[in-house]
């Protein structure tokens, strides 16, 4: 892809984001994106492959949100960004006779073949008219946990520390009385990783304003044997 877009545009600022998200983890790339798109600058493009419909007919979608663009297959992989940021624009990109992708375009890899060009010639000012077809946003099913009556969250990432990120948002102060995961209930609260007890799974609000299992100086993700994508009951005070 690097290369593709080196041909293309030699002098595009490629910034790698992350290379180890779960084989089609949807809700975990969503979640990476979402944590991060805001502190790159206006005008950013983020490409995002992260495609288990590859080769089929589901649609590429290029949208702009937040003064940036985000070009990724229609799979839901943009939820949590919908979800905060108004819709600037939707263009549903063609994959047919287009002189912005390859000239072969393989079913398996479409990051290289036609993600990647896409987004170099945008990154060369190409408009998105002349890439498709302008669609209406698809609709959000993926969303965050902010508060009462909602009692069922996810978990949408676990860290290389073992850090358990849900997608419980703490607003105004708003704080569950507690988490449960696989039966475990966790209602500890703490405001740093020093004040935890050890091997005591706690609740913490991470950097990305998100609710958070942790076990100092241990994986929690293992300790409580969770997964991306795990159901959490949510007890609110």
């Amino acid at each position: 892809m690097k290369g593709v877009i080196a041909s293309i545009h030699p002098d595009a600022t490629v910034i790698d984001i992350c290379h180890s998200t779960g084989p089609q983890n949807v809700l975990e790339a969503s979640y990476l994106l979402w944590s991060c798109y805001r502190f790159f600058p206006r005008g950013t493009l983020f490409i995002v492959v992260v495609d288990p419909g590859v080769g089929s007919d589901r649609n590429i979608l290029l949208l702009r949100m937040a003064s940036r663009w985000f070009l990724a297959p229609d799979n839901g992989v943009v939820d949590l960004v919908m979800g905060d940021e108004a819709v600037e624009s939707t263009t549903c990109v063609r994959m047919t006779n287009s002189p912005y992708i390859l000239s072969a375009v393989s079913k398996t890899f479409h990051g290289r073949d036609v993600f990647a060009p896409i987004g170099a010639y945008v990154s060369l000012g190409v408009l998105p008219d002349e890439l498709g077809e302008n669609i209406e946003a698809p609709p959000v099913h993926n969303t965050f946990v902010t508060g009462k009556p909602e009692r069922i969250g996810l978990v949408l990432h676990i860290d290389h520390f073992g850090n358990i990120i849900t997608n419980i948002r703490s607003t105004d102060g708003n704080r569950p009385a507690s988490v449960s995961i696989g039966g475990k209930l966790v209602r500890r609260w703490i405001e740093n990783y020093q004040e935890a007890p050890a091997k005591t799974p706690c609740l913490i609000i991470g950097s990305s304003g998100l609710v958070e299992l942790v076990v100092k100086n241990d994986h929690a993700g293992r300790r409580l044997h969770a997964r991306s994508g795990e159901r959490l009951g949510v007890l609110w005070p």
